[in-house]
């Protein structure tokens, strides 16, 4: 079995995005990007897109339910939006973790 190189996060980006009812993205594309985790503080689920694009109640990839974390697939450098079942007073708190 061959060795895969170890990937170290060097640094923490952390970033905030308000409830809406409107896609946003969460994370943009970044080719350093070696984790990040998505948290939703708001009442209402908040559908994800992996791949970035237009989220919405029906064209989403994840659920994170109120007060949960989703954490993004290893190395997965790409977009993600997202948009909430409905619009409350929470955020989606965002980590990012790069070399």
């Amino acid at each position: 079995m061959p060795n895969l190189p170890m990937m170290v996060a060097t640094r923490a980006t952390v970033t905030t995005v308000a409830s809406s009812t409107n896609s946003a993205t969460l994370l943009a594309a970044n080719g350093s990007r070696i984790g990040a985790v998505i948290s939703n503080s708001d009442a209402n689920p908040l559908f994800i897109r992996i791949g970035g694009g237009t989220a919405s109640a029906s064209d989403f990839s994840v659920v994170i339910p109120t007060n949960s974390t989703y954490t993004v697939p290893f190395a997965y450098n790409g977009a993600i939006s997202g948009i909430w079942g409905t619009d409350g007073a929470g955020h989606a708190g965002i980590t990012e973790y790069t070399a």
